[in-house]
């Protein structure tokens, strides 16, 4: 009979043993995810806080825009109340005068070089006169 009751005791230590093992591991096991769970509230919180923080700049530029946007209304609105000075007007004309006669020079010399007339005057190229010329101006 001690040899069974030996055995029993054994078996039971055993079983005891084994289920105390399970039971570590599942705690280990446990640990572990609330560990992982933490990290991830922790990092939600962190994209939250940053989220936030984005609105709030976005908010801001959002105002600059709007605040420059009405800057510039307000200068243009003072430059249309200017009364334009003549010389202006003249300069102004006299430069567009000029620009559409170097368009037209330009688109001349152009067709010149593209009929292919040029290469009989010493290949001269109209682009590399054009650029030429349009650097004196």
């Amino acid at each position: 009979m001690t040899r069974t009751h030996k055995e029993v005791q054994t078996r039971f230590r055993e079983g005891v043993l084994s289920h105390l093992e399970q039971l570590e591991s599942l705690s280990h096991n446990l640990s572990v995810k609330q560990e992982q769970k933490r990290q991830e509230h922790e990092a939600l919180d962190k994209m939250r806080e940053t989220i936030l923080k984005l609105r709030l700049q976005r908010d801001e530029l959002k105002a600059k825009v709007s605040q420059q946007k009405q800057q510039l209304l307000a200068l243009k609105v003072k430059e249309e109340e200017v009364i334009p000075d003549p010389e202006d007007a003249a300069e102004g004309a006299q430069k567009a005068a000029l620009e559409m006669r170097l368009a037209e020079v330009k688109g001349i010399l152009e067709a010149y070089w593209l009929t292919d007339l040029s290469r009989s005057f010493h290949l001269w190229d109209p682009a590399k006169e054009f650029v030429m010329h349009s650097a004196q101006f």
